[in-house]
């Protein structure tokens, strides 16, 4: 055998191939991502927003039809039709989304019909909108929480394909009733308004009530009494009257019980109406929830929590490194983000490991967030939503998705190239975009996500690099390998269960407490609110113990065959 085929055979054998998933565009993976998408705005509580169907319409004649109709219920109205008008001489190759709602408020119902222009991938990697070709670039984006830097508080953001959840953790002191000064934390969240915080214990306290909440965080051993307790190992904290007693271990080693103390503490120092039964009141919590956005009413906190609720949607959920169980709601994510905060801060936000590619996501997600942000701002009363505005906040113009994609920051770019060897386009890669880093000011970018790091090797090309704006765009190596969209099969911290069983155990011993059924934090899943994430949903009978139900149904609902969906 020759030197030469020796060569080759070794190659053949030993050199991987190219990750061909990083050379595939799809139209209809574009459709799905969508379909997914717009299946999380559906509603069914105050009002309902529901999907009946959807179409796809490549007819070239079909598109010209639906175009004509769609210019006239517009406005655009014509003294004299013309069947030459609807001809684009700037072509646009494009297939159009058909999709049917079923709308519902106390004034009545409607179906109503939203087209959706969605430009089509020509010449394997291009798109080409009013005779111009674009080439549509892979964005890479994170796959986890990343950290943020702020001289007052520390911030974890956690990212849905609609809004950016901002968590902050403030130090803050209580002092006992012996007058001793105790640190302690206090968690925030900035999610629905940008700028306004809310304590995040409300959230929970607001959507269970207290028993409900103390409950789902798993927080236990805390006593609120009218009775002051002065032993040596426990904190007791006072205000107007009311005590808050709890051991000094599970306050100090728990940031979770923390916050939840000082949010009521601190709405007892607000509020000189409260009283110790306001405590156990869901409808208080919910009248605070909607004071922290201008109406202190409980019919405000349920529209608050249900905007809350909405953020969250399934093509996020597929895409986090968590059990079902810690991912399963937005309230399960809030919890999981509280109690591994300090752990989620010592990531690195330059880590590409916990980064992922996504390319027909973002193409959904730019027309997603005009819906939400329409949902957000004209179903802000829910008592008062009609089934005109109801209407008028899905109905999109139908080219919305085409106008804006071209001004989609770094994702969408003039084609420029000056041979044919697309090849070399197809990996070309952007942290901009949507949702993506300095999006909106490219002098906010840090100098740190500009720079070369190790983990970069073997995933993107550390040569490959913009000029006018370095290390914000490059090549992925086509080498590299993908798991679910992400560069690693990385795990997300997730040990607080475990952490707490510890804790409460060494209490207990300590104390000479006895407990009858060993520790079941699965069990306290099941008052949990399920969102309308997946749509695969189980039951599992888990039978008797001794002839009592392990739990108040006798059933706990999980989602099957969600991470296989998209």
């Amino acid at each position: 055998m020759r030197y030469q085929e020796v060569i080759a055979d070794y190659i053949r054998s030993n050199i991987p191939d190219y990750n061909s998933a990083l050379y595939e565009r799809s139209d209809m993976q574009t459709v799905i991502y969508l379909m997914h998408i717009l299946r999380s705005f559906e509603r069914d509580t105050y009002f309902k927003i529901k999907i009946k169907s959807f179409r796809i319409i490549e007819d070239e004649k079909d598109i010209n039809a639906i175009l004509h109709a769609q210019e006239k219920e517009y406005g655009n109205r014509r003294l004299k039709y013309n069947q030459y008008d609807y001809i684009n001489l700037k072509e646009t190759n494009m297939f159009i989304l058909e999709v049917i709602y079923y709308l519902e408020t106390i004034g009545g119902s409607e179906e109503v019909i939203v087209y959706i222009d969605i430009p089509r991938i020509v010449d394997k990697y291009f798109f080409y909108v009013d005779g111009v070709c674009y080439l549509a670039t892979h964005q890479i984006v994170d796959a986890s929480t990343y950290i943020k830097n702020s001289n007052k508080a520390s911030i974890v953001v956690f990212k849905t394909s609609f809004r950016a959840f901002n968590n902050y953790r403030y130090k803050v002191k209580l002092k006992t009733i012996k007058r001793e000064e105790v640190a302690c934390f206090s968690y925030e969240n900035a999610t629905i308004v940008p700028q306004t915080r809310t304590q995040i214990p409300k959230y929970f306290l607001a959507k269970f009530g207290f028993y409900g909440a103390m409950e789902y965080l798993y927080l236990r051993f805390l006593s609120i009494s009218q009775f002051p307790d002065v032993s040596e190992n426990v904190y007791c904290f006072e205000k107007r009257g009311v005590f808050f007693t709890i051991d000094k271990r599970i306050f100090e080693e728990n940031p979770v019980m923390q916050s939840m103390i000082y949010c009521i503490i601190d709405t007892l120092e607000s509020d000189p109406d409260m009283t110790i039964r306001d405590i156990f009141n869901q409808n208080f919590w919910l009248a605070k929830l909607g004071e922290d956005y201008g109406c202190e009413t409980p019919e405000k906190g349920w529209a608050i929590l249900d905007s809350f609720e909405h953020l969250y949607d399934s093509i996020t959920y597929t895409k986090i490194h968590l059990p079902h169980r810690d991912k399963a709601d937005v309230y399960a994510l809030l919890r999981w983000i509280s109690y591994q905060f300090k752990e989620l801060r010592a990531k690195s936000n330059t880590n590409i490991s916990t980064k992922r590619v996504r390319f027909e996501e973002y193409i959904a997600v730019i027309y997603a967030s005009q819906l939400s942000k329409r949902i957000i701002q004209r179903t802000n009363n829910i008592n008062n939503v009609t089934l005109s505005q109801l209407k008028k906040t899905i109905m999109i113009k139908h080219d919305w998705l085409l106008k804006n994609i071209k001004s989609a920051e770094g994702l969408i770019a003039y084609n420029d190239t000056v041979n044919d060897n697309t090849g070399l386009v197809a990996t070309e890669f952007t942290y901009k975009g949507i949702q993506g880093i300095g999006s909106k000011k490219t002098s906010a970018v840090p100098v740190s996500y500009r720079m070369v790091y190790p983990n970069q090797l073997g995933n993107v090309d550390i040569d490959t690099s913009s000029n006018s704006d370095p290390g914000m765009s490059g090549t992925i190596c086509p080498y590299a390998q993908l798991y679910n969209g992400s560069f690693s099969e990385f795990e997300e911290p997730n040990n607080w269960r475990e952490v707490l069983n510890e804790l409460y155990g060494i209490y207990m011993q300590n104390n000479n407490i006895i407990q009858v059924f060993p520790n079941r934090t699965d069990l306290i899943e099941t008052n949990s609110f399920i969102s309308n994430i997946a749509r695969m949903v189980q039951e599992v009978d888990l039978g008797e113990i001794g002839g009592y139900p392990m739990e108040a149904s006798g059933t706990i609902q999980y989602f099957a065959g969600t991470e296989e969906a998209i």
